[in-house]
């Protein structure tokens, strides 16, 4: 294979950031060594009010398109992705820094091989002590299970039946977590991402919403090692819901909690409404989400969660699927 002389130009950088603070400049010192080198650099800032649109203005290279739009995860992660114009594009979440030298080898062979859609394991990062064992990817557990050493692709069929298999080997754990893992360890073409835009009404698992969808159509190439860092740490902002709670304490006083207090059953009324709210958006956002998943999913799901026993059976008959199906 003939190396590309740089394979980041042909890429674009996409930074998503909201009050991201200090973590956002060791972020952009890390891939400084790199960043003016991509084809573009596209900086989507959700109006934070903790500097971290300075910091983009002050650091980047002048060729960075950097600009605000109102809060939304995925729909920021969309509005950066409509305005990309090179192959491929490559969405840096702020904390997940790309290991240089594994990163552009990562790079050069997916533009090299045009490769619809890469990933690979994500390199766990803390910034305190881990439990036990610390936190396993579904990436993680399908190279074990699969005994995945090496670079493979796979149809979109078996990449429909290999995500809905890693997540049911999660589902126990943390459900909802999808084969796709970090988007900092991916790299896919631009067109994927225009043709299947994230979801935006799926909460924090638009991008597992997105992997269902994506894989209908789109070959999978899967890394045995990783190319990036994946930080786990608390979040530096507060949610809507808090920012609108405090704002309502601040204009209400501070006997606000007391005066409620003293309607005594309709306090503890108000308290239960809101869980009851809290339980049927979280029901609903669940039932978003499966929206997007096949049907593969739902079946697997059920039997690795109903009859845990048979699993091993499961392994035997997707591993036979897999065989044939692998390119």
């Amino acid at each position: 294979m003939t190396p590309i002389m740089n394979p980041l130009n042909k890429i674009t950088l996409i930074l998503p950031t909201y009050n991201n603070g200090g973590t956002l400049q060791k972020h952009l010192s890390d891939i400084s060594p790199i960043y003016s080198q991509f084809g573009r650099i596209i900086a989507v800032d959700s109006y934070s009010n903790d500097g971290s649109y300075q910091t983009l203005q002050n650091t980047l290279p002048e060729h960075a398109l950097i600009y605000q739009r109102e809060r939304g995860l995925y729909a920021s992660w969309n509005d950066a992705i409509d305005k990309v114009e090179t192959e491929y594009t490559y969405i840096s979440t702020i904390g997940d820094t790309p290991l240089l030298k594994d990163y552009l080898e990562f790079c050069e062979h997916v533009i090299k091989s045009s490769i619809d859609f890469a990933i690979s394991p994500p390199k766990n990062l803390y910034e305190q002590v881990p439990r036990k064992g610390g936190f396993c990817w579904p990436i993680d557990r399908i190279l074990s299970a699969l005994s995945i050493n090496e670079t493979i692709t796979l149809t979109p069929e078996c990449t429909r039946l290999v995500n809905a298999y890693s997540t049911c080997l999660t589902a126990h754990i943390s459900p909802f977590q999808s084969l796709s893992g970090s988007f900092a360890s991916n790299l896919c073409k631009t067109k994927v991402l225009q043709n299947t835009p994230f979801p935006e009404d799926c909460g924090r698992a638009g991008d597992t919403a997105w992997m269902s969808s994506a894989s209908m159509n789109t070959p999978l190439t899967i890394f045995s090692k990783p190319v990036a860092n994946f930080l786990f740490h608390e979040s530096k902002h507060k949610s809507i819901a808090q920012e609108t709670n405090e704002h309502l304490h601040t204009v209400l006083g501070g006997n606000f909690d007391e005066s409620i207090k003293k309607l005594d059953l309709k306090y503890q009324s108000i308290r239960d409404m809101d869980l009851t709210r809290r339980q049927i958006r979280n029901i609903k956002k669940e039932n978003r989400i499966l929206k997007y998943v096949d049907r593969d999913y739902h079946a697997l799901k059920k039997v690795a969660k109903v009859h845990r026993k048979n699993l091993l059976r499961m392994e035997e008959i997707i591993f036979s699927q897999i065989s044939d199906l692998i390119i």
